[in-house]
């Protein structure tokens, strides 16, 4: 019997005589098409029987009354059904060996594609009306492509992928694409194996199993624009089918056809192509042949055309103008098997077996897994067919065989005799103890003693322990590989990987032994020396043997380690008495250093004194350099001259120099680019002279204070006792402005010292001017150490990691111009002319009548005294 379809996916209404019937097929047959509206589209199937004296039987979709399942009533405009049509029996309740299904694709069908299913009934009287109706299923089952645009159905094939006569259904996508980690894809190709039984009514959902995808590299690719049967090409035993995709533009356009083999079921399909043929391996006939595009446009698979037993593909290029023929070679089917009598290898044997087995191993360490042997077969010189010349005689495909590109190898496993009964599975129960404190934790001083030790044991309370191994991990930040002795004499430690050490203790592990393992930590000292907070040591057992109880095999601990160091910060001015006096000079007059007035040092030196070493140290030093006042800028105290240098001298006479940093420097380190009077640093200053015996002048500071006394206890002072102190913080007594300087020690190691230079100079005119009646001014700077609290340091004593630098500037007495006393005649002067002031005063007065006094006679006045006599006169 023979059946033929006609997709007719942009069928026009009222057009019965329409030649060009869609994108499948063109015949004459199509005049029985009424009722294809807006490329709805269509299927057309006519039914050849064997007897050609019998009647064709034609079915057609257009129209059908959607009330009777007609595809209008799933179907839209544009929806392009008929686009491609194949049949074939999937395992529906209505398909027999006289009625089968038409599967149709749908690209359009709701903007993703999809194939519908439509059953061809031979079963129907032809005197009935619907007798030529091919309609929907009952339930109108399809299926949906998944992306937007992929045009699911474009190409379709139906073929018998395992032989379980139930055929198969291959969906290609060509314009789905996908970006993963693997790359970008470009087409796809579903396949729906069969459920291999034939299913009841209103089970056609279970008709396919679950799709495999399969999908084709390089987003342009249009991998699944079409797909072939190509039969049994592999010629394996179990008469499996195969098939072939194109993916035409791939590689620029170039193309490409892959090859796919059947198989049994769905989860023994192999995605992967065995053959994947791109147009750039195909040699040209002549050099005028312009490279391939488009290859594998279309495909057409199935027949053997040269007689050789194995089916040939055919492969269009439309771009090229070109078809191709691929003729198969004929395969050579071999199965390869070994011989399995449940061999064992006996890891405790000798070695007189053959030389070659016994290098399979005789390194080998794992005697739990078997060894992996693959047993394969190859043709010796295989010969490669050669393209003729152009009209040359075609080669005989014949005397190029191939093997079978699955089954011609075997791989199998050989399994070790581990003597662990009878079974040969071996149960071991590692168990690991270990000293430990009652709270858990270790709390260890280190000084001279610089080590934690930690001992384990290890027992194996059951079967062998093959190769049983101890894992210790450790920070590696503080301790250095640790070290492991066992029964005095040390164990080697087989590797590191990162903090983790691994040590073998035996391969195989007897039942019942014990082994006992003492560990030495040494703490990391010098500059890698990590942080110094709490250790944690964990540490486990295992093997390759199965364990029976694995809440023993592990254990942990946590170490308290505490380092001692002494800091020790000591401060110092140097000179630390100077005097100010003489010429006072602002700031517009000034153009060297030596301008401002004496060199003032201040010296900070920060001493490790062990007994051990200390990272992250922080000095920071306020620095007085102005005088308080109410105004945003005070007067200049001490003018820092450059950026404070730190100076470490290590153990090993070695020396490390480098700024300390502040927040403003610009403003804080010579904000007026004064000018050094000797690079050297041992320029002559303001009054050098007053210096020469400074030692002599400390001797003598208590004569100046006493000499002084009376200004000690003048109301001036007060302000004095401010104005030499400096806040140890944040300057909080706020008699002068202060700025922070930081100095930071990544390192200090035992016995280190560490010098900090603070070159200033005093404002002489500040002093001159403000505190030239005063005995002397203190001034001060101060200094802290700041210790990182996470390098776990403690400190016994951490009052002297406190400093003050203290200067004292005395007023240089001869060099300040006193205050000349007033002469005498100046102030008889002065009485005479206050007393002639006086007396023309007086004068005006008089003139003007101030000291005569007229009493007005005013007759109220009489009148009173009149009344006053009558009341004398009237009581007499």
């Amino acid at each position: 019997d023979y059946l033929i379809l006609v997709g007719a996916p942009k069928a026009e209404s009222g057009q019965p005589g329409t030649e060009h019937a869609g994108a499948v097929y063109s015949c004459p047959i199509t005049a029985r098409l009424p009722g294809a509206k807006k490329w709805t589209g269509g299927v057309f199937g006519r039914y050849y029987p064997k007897d050609i004296f019998a009647m064709n039987r034609d079915r057609w979709t257009m129209g059908v009354d959607p009330k009777l399942h007609g595809i209008r009533s799933k179907f839209q405009g544009h929806d392009y059904l008929g686009f491609s049509v194949r049949h074939g029996r999937f395992g529906f309740w209505f398909e027999d060996k006289d009625n089968t299904t038409i599967v149709a694709g749908a690209t359009r069908y709701n903007q993703t594609g999809a194939v519908t299913f439509l059953p061809f009934r031979n079963g129907h009287s032809p005197n009935s009306q619907t007798s030529h109706y091919l309609t929907l299923t009952e339930d109108s089952f399809m299926l949906q492509g998944s992306q937007l645009g992929s045009a699911f159905g474009y190409a379709i094939e139906v073929i018998d992928l395992n032989n379980d006569r139930f055929d198969d259904l291959l969906v290609g996508a060509p314009f789905e694409y996908s970006e993963t980690v693997d790359g970008s894809f470009g087409g796809a190709v579903y396949i729906f194996y069969s459920s291999g039984i034939r299913r009841k009514r209103h089970e056609n959902a279970n008709v396919f199993l679950k799709p495999i995808k399969i999908r084709g590299q390089g987003i342009y690719s249009q991998f699944g624009l079409a797909i072939t049967r190509l039969g049994n090409v592999d010629g394996d035993n179990n008469n499996y089918n195969d098939f072939a995709v194109g993916a035409p533009f791939t590689d620029n356009g170039k193309g490409a056809v892959y090859i796919y083999l059947g198989a049994k079921s769905s989860n023994t399909f192999k995605p992967e192509p065995v053959q994947i043929i791109s147009a750039d391996e195909l040699p040209r006939i002549n050099l005028h042949m312009k490279a391939l595009k488009t290859f594998g446009f279309s495909l057409s698979g199935g027949s053997d055309l040269d007689g050789n037993g194995y089916n040939d593909l055919v492969i269009g290029a439309f771009a090229s103008d070109t078809v191709i023929l691929l003729r198969a070679r004929p395969v050579i089917y071999i199965t390869a098997q070994h011989i399995d009598n449940d061999m064992k290898i006996d890891i405790d044997g000798d070695s007189s077996c053959f030389r070659t087995a016994q290098t399979w191993y005789n390194t080998n360490s794992d005697w739990i897994n078997p060894i992996k042997l693959r047993f394969s077969v190859q043709l010796r010189n295989e010969a490669i067919p050669k393209m003729p010349r152009n009209g040359g005689k075609i080669v005989d495909m014949n005397l190029y065989p191939v093997l079978n590109k699955y089954g011609s190898e075997d791989t199998f496993i050989i399994h070790f005799n581990r003597k662990c009964g009878v079974d040969n599975v071996c149960t071991s129960d590692l168990q690991l103890l270990a000293v430990q404190e009652e709270d858990g934790t270790y709390v260890t001083q280190v000084g001279e003693k610089t080590t934690i030790d930690i001992s384990f044991l290890v027992k194996n309370n059951a079967e062998r322990a093959y190769e049983a191994t101890l894992f210790i991990e450790y920070n590696s930040d503080e301790l250095d590989i640790p070290i492991l002795i066992r029964k005095d004499s040390p164990v080697n430690i087989d590797d590191f990987k990162g903090n983790l050490a691994i040590i073998s203790l035996g391969n195989p592990m007897e039942p019942n032994k014990q082994v006992y393992l003492f560990t030495f930590n040494n703490l990391t000292r010098g500059r890698t020396e990590g942080l110094g907070k709490p250790l944690e040591f964990r540490a486990f057992v295992n093997s390759t043997s199965d364990e029976k109880n694995l809440d023993d095999n592990s254990w942990k601990t946590v170490v308290r380690v505490i380092k001692r160091a002494e800091l020790e910060l000591s401060a110092v001015s140097d000179p630390s008495i100077v005097r100010y006096g003489g010429e006072m000079k602002g700031e517009s007059e000034m153009e060297f250093d030596a301008d401002v007035g004496p060199l003032v040092v201040h010296k900070y030196t920060v001493t490790n004194k062990g007994p051990w070493s200390v990272s992250n140290v922080t000095l920071q030093v306020d620095w007085p350099y102005q005088m308080a006042s109410v105004f945003t800028t005070g007067k200049w105290a001490l003018y820092l001259m450059e950026t404070p240098t730190m100076q470490l001298t290590n153990t090993d006479n070695s020396k490390d120099i480098k700024q300390c940093t502040m927040v403003l420097p610009h403003e804080w380190i010579n904000p007026l680019q004064l000018k050094f009077l000797l690079e050297t640093g041992n320029e002559q200053y303001y009054e050098d002279d007053n210096n020469d015996d400074m030692d002599q002048e400390n001797d003598e500071d208590d004569e100046d204070l006493n000499r002084f006394k009376y200004a000690v206890h003048s109301s001036v002072f007060i302000n004095l006792t401010k104005i030499k102190f400096c806040s140890l913080q944040n300057c909080a007594d706020k008699t002068a402005k202060c700025f922070t300087v930081t100095c930071h020690f990544d390192f200090l190691d035992v016995d280190a010292a560490a010098v900090i230079d603070f070159r200033s100079r005093l404002w002489n005119a500040t002093f001159v001017e403000d505190y030239y009646d005063i005995a002397y001014v203190e001034i001060l700077s101060s200094g802290r150490l700041i210790l990182d609290q996470e390098q776990g340091i403690e400190e016994r004593n951490t009052r002297n990691n406190f400093a003050f630098a203290s200067t004292h500037a005395y007023p240089d007495r001869p060099a300040i111009p006193e205050t000349a006393p007033i002469p005498w005649w100046v102030i008889i002067a002065a009485a005479l002319l206050g007393l002639l002031i006086l007396l023309i005063l007086i004068l005006i007065f008089w003139k003007c009548g101030f000291f005569k006094r007229n009493r007005p006679h005013h007759p109220t006045l009489y009148q009173a005294e009149y009344q006053f006599r009558r009341e004398e006169t009237s009581e007499a």
